[in-house]
């Protein structure tokens, strides 16, 4: 693990100083979970040639590949494709969570690798699933954009929310990671929210950032999505103004 820019972007100084004889590869979630940052072209290229000097795998995960707002574009590593892995999945891209279906691109000499990694897994991507990909690929090539324009609005207004707890408006995925207001411990103010907000959000811990929290705007009609946002509004008020020495409910999470 590495450290991010003050930006939620993966920092190449930070990248570089943790690299060791013993690492094999990096790996890329860009956009980002659960940032929702965007690495653009010029650093994904320092990041491709950093891996390339250092005789590394870079395994670049695309899930979010189609949730970018604000004009920003994605962009694929190239540069060396014989030292990188494009991780790909449709349980995104056209919302088919469950199905299990995704794929990979990766240069040829790794096929009798892949080939014995596939041999290992326990569970793969059913006739069922695969048929189901397959037709929405053939019929409806448009749904990611359309998709991604439609969760601009639950975006809209889950920032008008979050603002004041965010350090950065990031442009992709479906995901703000906040800071949790009053100095709560991430996993009190996620069980406050469940339980006296029914907002379920993530704790920071979950991704080695304890004090933060993901939120995600994806998942639900903007009506719907009009009502959360009031009621996480009203949860982080709380926990911004009620002190976590006063908070009634002391339990945690074992």
């Amino acid at each position: 693990m590495a450290n991010s820019d003050p930006e939620l972007k993966p920092d190449p100084i930070e990248i570089k100083a943790s690299i060791t004889p013993k690492t094999k590869a990096l790996v890329l979630v860009n956009p980002g979970n659960p940032s929702g940052s965007v690495a653009e072209r010029e650093l994904v290229e320092e990041l491709e040639t950093l891996c390339h000097d250092a005789g590394i795998w870079l395994i670049s995960d695309e899930a979010y590949e189609h949730f970018l707002y604000n004009s920003v574009a994605h962009y694929s590593p190239s540069l060396y494709p014989n030292q990188v892995i494009n991780i790909f999945t449709m349980s995104k891209s056209y919302a088919l969570a469950g199905w299990r279906v995704g794929y990979i691109s990766y240069p040829k000499i790794l096929s009798d690798s892949m080939l014995k990694i596939n041999d290992t897994v326990p569970t793969h991507a059913c006739r069922t699933s695969q048929s189901i990909a397959t037709k929405a690929l053939e019929d409806d090539g448009d749904f990611p954009a359309v998709h991604a324009k439609e969760l601009e609005r639950n975006r809209d207004e889950i920032w008008r929310v979050v603002e004041k707890y965010a350090t950065v408006k990031t442009t992709g995925a479906f995901y703000f990671f906040i800071k949790a207001p009053g100095g709560y411990d991430d996993l009190d103010a996620t069980r406050i929210l469940a339980e006296k907000y029914n907002v379920l959000v993530v704790p920071g811990v979950a991704f080695g950032m304890p004090g933060y929290l993901r939120i995600s705007y994806a998942g639900l009609r903007y009506e719907v999505m009009k009502t959360a946002a009031a009621c996480l509004e009203e949860g982080l008020l709380y926990l911004s103004r009620i002190p976590p020495e006063r908070e009634d409910a002391k339990e945690r999470w074992d």
